[in-house]
């Protein structure tokens, strides 16, 4: 199992040294930190995007009991309109470092892009586990998140006429 106590990756989860995505599952205990509402919206109700990919779900923010990592999690619920009834039930736990990087990830980050995030990220399929993403966890640069939050929805941030 890798350390994560020192350095760049000192505030990732515990869960991030175990190579077994089933294993890190099972080590992970958590505790509420916040929800996010299931849109988000500007101050003036304008809608950003949808924080689900499917029918159904949400966003948390999560503390880990054992080593206090936090974790963005989005689930996401399927549900099938088939005979077969194959539902499918999605879940990705994004490790962030602060609560304000999780703001911003969440803001900047739409359903579809929150699972293809570059970073190392537990991904649960039906209840079964595995890593995701190429790239080694780090803390993000927050004025860089403000900065891609500003360009993605320019056209949205931009006062309107009238």
């Amino acid at each position: 199992m890798k350390e994560y106590g020192e350095g760049i990756n000192a505030c990732l989860c515990h869960i991030y040294g175990i190579e077994d995505a089933e294993e890190a599952y099972k080590q992970l205990e958590s505790e509420f930190v916040k929800g996010y509402c299931d849109e988000t919206k500007l101050s003036d109700g304008t809608l950003l995007h949808y924080n689900s990919v499917w029918d159904d779900g949400y966003r948390v923010l999560l503390r880990c009991k054992h080593c206090r990592g936090l974790l963005l999690l989005q689930v996401s619920t399927y549900t099938s309109m088939s005979d077969e009834g194959h539902d499918g039930h999605y879940t990705d736990y994004l490790p962030v470092c602060s609560e304000e990087e999780a703001d911003l990830l969440n803001i900047l980050l739409g359903p579809g892009e929150f699972e293809e995030h570059p970073f190392r990220h537990l991904r649960g399929t039906n209840h079964k586990y595995c890593w995701y993403g190429k790239e080694q966890p780090h803390p993000m640069d927050i004025e860089e998140l403000k900065r891609a939050i500003a360009e993605k929805y320019k056209d949205k941030l931009q006062p309107k006429k009238g």
